[in-house]
């Protein structure tokens, strides 16, 4: 319902009403119950002053600073794991746990057509040239594959 930024606008109208009521109780002793001298009267004005200054950053300025930290860090971070993660394309060293994730990932059409296409980048690599029996070997409905057990 209320944005951050208009609870903190709230907090420090608030805060500074509050502020400045007091400092201007202290010059004008409205109360008439103050006897306070000069450095007293200085202390009563500026000390609410400063309490002002500090809250008004902290409530401001601090988060800002924080989040800017907190998205500094978490871009640093993301660089890293990209630069990883490319350096692992290159060197083809990508590990047995990514690409289990990976096949989790996948519904059965995809998982199917991965199978067929490692299948086919397999025979390639190997060079195979003997025909169909091999590829057939390898193939999902061969049924001498499932005798073995």
């Amino acid at each position: 319902m209320w944005s951050s930024n208009m609870a903190k606008g709230i907090m420090s109208i608030v805060m500074w009403v509050i502020l400045g009521f007091i400092s201007f109780a202290a010059i004008s002793d409205i109360f008439g119950t103050m006897s306070a001298t000069g450095g007293d009267l200085i202390a009563l004005v500026l000390g609410p002053l400063v309490i002002g200054f500090v809250t008004t950053f902290v409530v401001w300025v601090l988060p800002e600073i924080i989040e800017a930290d907190h998205k500094k860090a978490a871009l640093e971070s993301k660089t890293d794991d990209e630069q990883q993660l490319e350096k692992a394309k290159r060197t083809g060293d990508l590990s047995i746990d990514k690409i289990a994730l990976l096949m989790e990932m996948m519904d059965e059409d995809e998982l199917a057509d991965f199978k067929q296409t490692l299948k086919r980048e397999v025979l390639t690599d190997l060079g195979y040239s003997g025909g169909d029996s091999l590829a057939s070997l390898l193939d999902d409905d061969n049924p001498r594959k499932h005798l073995r057990g």
